[in-house]
């Protein structure tokens, strides 16, 4: 019979949103190509603007922010 967790043992550090994009943008550069990205822009650095709106394909507009998921939890 397998058992469940119902606690974290141990909280891992994840990444945070500035911090996925500066490694996403360093493997696409790896590759030779800039990623374009409607929350990060498309220059040499992910340039992440936290509380500024922007709006999806279908004109919703978002607002970019930076939750720790894990301490909502």
């Amino acid at each position: 019979m397998t058992q469940a967790l119902q606690t974290f043992q141990n909280n891992t550090p994840l990444l945070d949103t500035q911090e996925w994009a500066d490694v996403c943008w360093t493997a696409y550069h790896d590759y030779g190509t800039t990623p374009k990205s409607i929350i990060y822009g498309d220059g040499a650095t992910a340039q992440l603007k936290l509380g500024k709106p922007y709006y999806s394909k279908d004109g919703l507009e978002m607002i970019i922010s930076d939750t720790d998921w894990l301490k909502e939890c």
